[in-house]
């Protein structure tokens, strides 16, 4: 329901700024030279630098608020530009601003607390580190089994394996696997639902020098591990606990 306040509220402002400027806004505006536009440009460029600290409150790949800025600050330069009367004028604009500064926030606010996330690479990006990963530990549980012949049982690789010198391998026994999901505003505000699962590294059992390179990321919220569990079945999780 936030998400779709959040996209109703720019859609409302945008509709609002169409009406201003076909209400009031003139081209025959004697105040409009060149000068007069670099100013305003310029005014704008100065709201936009007051803001950033809102704007780019997440770094990618979490995302950054687009939308807001690059649809506000041109409907607040056309209006300072396009209309005569002084009172609409600052009127429109200190209400662009404040939108623009609350929807920022407001974002940010979806992002940190909630399962929304504004990149669309976000999902492919987090799959790639856990394939790095994955291949690290294959590479390093086949390394060992030149000299470590034991047998192994399959289980949770972070209860299998649990000696001092397989220590190194705790920074990657867990992580989150991430699904992206398009929303009904995505286009506009470049909000996409996240879908977040707990994984952890599963070994099939047996020497490891045979299954180390079979080691497998498993979700841990089932109980039969030998099934994968429908899309369907996830537990999401909010976006500010996803494991670095």
């Amino acid at each position: 329901m936030a998400d779709d306040i959040h996209a109703m509220t720019l859609i409302a402002t945008l509709v609002a700024t169409s009406i201003v400027l076909i209400e009031y806004a003139s081209a025959k505006n004697p105040l409009v030279t060149l000068g007069f536009v670099i100013k305003r440009f310029l005014v704008i460029i100065i709201i936009f630098f007051v803001v950033s600290p809102i704007l780019l409150g997440h770094p990618p790949p979490r995302g950054v608020p687009s939308s807001p800025p690059w649809i506000l600050l041109p409907s607040i330069f056309f209006i300072s530009v396009l209309v005569r009367t002084k009172k609409i004028r600052h009127i429109s604009i200190t209400i662009l601003v404040c939108v623009l500064a609350g929807l920022s926030m407001h974002y940010d606010s979806l992002l940190e607390i909630r399962n929304f996330i504004g990149s669309k690479n976000y999902s492919t990006l987090q799959d790639e580190r856990n394939r790095r990963h994955l291949a690290r530990v294959r590479k390093e549980l086949s390394e060992k089994g030149g000299s470590d012949k034991t047998n192994y049982p399959d289980g949770w690789l972070r209860d299998v394996i649990n000696t001092p010198e397989q220590n190194g391998l705790r920074r990657v026994f867990d992580s989150t696997s991430a699904r992206q999901h398009d929303l009904w505003h995505s286009w506009l505000t470049g909000l996409y639902a996240l879908e977040e699962r707990e994984i952890s590294l599963w070994y099939p059992g047996g020497t490891l020098e045979t299954s180390g390179p079979r080691v497998v990321y498993r979700p841990r919220d089932t109980e039969d591990n030998s099934v994968e569990p429908t899309p369907g079945s996830w537990r999401q999780r909010p976006a500010g606990h996803l494991r670095r």
